[in-house]
């Protein structure tokens, strides 16, 4: 088991991307704290990990909170030790016009998707230093953040944000021994991209989801939408310790689909 006795926190863990995370770290001997909105989902979730013999610790987080990111940092280093990776996997989607858009709209997917991560990474840091930790971030972006879409400006300006800053922490945190990378996933099949962008499109189209879902994947070269569990197995590689070669990456996991 590659991550033997480490310390996984994992935010969005209570579904999709994250969830597979959390259960995949998991199997490979991982203790692993998931951080959600939703505590109901969010209990879900970790009933189901334990059932699966997964050492896990729920945590009802808005990462947008300096307060609550710092608490339950905290709350992880005393019930299960200090933190050795990090999954940013929290994330809104808003798929609008630019004339459309408010600005407490926008601020909220900036928040959502940029300074949430930032908090996380700085609160993470911060122990891995202080615990001499030879950490791994793994931030969550999008083809999104390399290549725009209409009507989705405020997403992929966060996603384009989050990669910068993937980029710039990890060349600063060489040094010290961690490593800071990303993942860029295309049309992956979660609820998420299935009822807040399928859906949306959907309606402002006047069509049928199902007709926009076979228009995505003719798009995509392998012809199907990207499953959780193969980005997680990208997540995981990003997360052993012996993978320290990749620095500042963002690693594109899209079938194709984007490939720069």
């Amino acid at each position: 088991m590659v991550l033997d006795g480490k310390v996984a926190f994992i935010t969005g863990g209570s579904r999709g991307l994250g969830k597979a995370v959390a259960a995949l770290f998991a199997r490979e001997g991982a203790k692993v704290a998931i951080a959600a909105r939703d505590s109901a989902r969010l209990e879900a979730a970790a009933g189901e990990l334990r059932q699966a013999g997964a050492c896990v610790l729920p945590l009802t987080l808005d990462v947008r909170s300096e307060s609550e990111v710092d608490a339950a940092f905290a709350r992880v280093r005393e019930s299960l030790g200090p933190v050795d990776i990090l999954v940013n996997a929290a994330g809104v989607s808003l798929i609008r016009k630019l004339v459309d858009t408010s600005l407490e709209e926008w601020a909220g997917v900036i928040d959502a998707n940029l300074t949430g991560p930032f908090l996380t990474c700085r609160a993470a840091v911060r122990q891995m230093i202080e615990h001499q930790r030879r950490g791994r971030i793994i931030n969550v972006s999008s083809t999104m953040g390399k290549t725009g879409s209409p009507m989705g400006s405020a997403y992929s300006a966060s996603k384009a944000a989050l990669v910068g800053f993937t980029q710039s922490l990890g060349k600063e945190l060489v040094s010290s021994g961690i490593r800071v990378n990303a993942v860029c996933p295309g049309a992956m099949d979660t609820d998420m991209m299935r009822r807040d962008t399928l859906g949306v499109l959907a309606e402002l189209y006047h069509t049928s989801e199902e007709a926009l879902l076979k228009s995505t994947v003719s798009a995509i070269p392998i012809r199907r939408l990207i499953a959780p569990d193969e980005v997680a197995g990208i997540v995981l590689l990003l997360a052993r310790d012996d993978v320290d070669f990749l620095v500042g990456q963002a690693i594109n996991v899209s079938g194709g689909y984007e490939v720069h």
